[in-house]
């Protein structure tokens, strides 16, 4: 029978080390914030209300435009799917976009 040193309890300690800094990395890298400008196009005139949920139904973010506004704005979101409600009036869409980085979405009233 052999005997484990420290030796090999240093190498094995140093690798359960580096799967753990990687693990950890690959979760801060998923659960970075990006800058994304969301813009809303093709909606009915009116004032447009924006619920912002991710795949959990948690709400991220409740935005307003007035009818004369530029529907788009910069958002801070982590990396993965959302879903935008979209309301004018009592019209409604739910319309489902993913993040991938920073950069730019649209979503369009008439995507489902």
């Amino acid at each position: 029978m052999s005997r484990i040193g420290a030796r090999d309890v240093a190498k094995y300690a140093a690798v359960v080390c580096a799967a753990l800094a990687v693990a950890y990395g690959a979760r801060v890298w998923d659960e970075a914030s990006n800058e994304v400008v969301l813009s809303y196009g093709g909606a009915p005139p009116g004032a447009l209300a924006v619920d912002i949920r991710n795949d959990d139904g948690e709400r991220m973010r409740r935005t307003e435009f007035s009818p004369s506004a530029r529907r788009e704005h910069v958002v801070q979101l982590p990396r993965g799917r959302f879903e935008a409600r979209l309301k004018v009036g009592q019209a409604q869409r739910d319309i489902d976009f993913v993040v991938e980085g920073d950069g730019a979405v649209q979503v369009r009233w008439a995507d489902r």
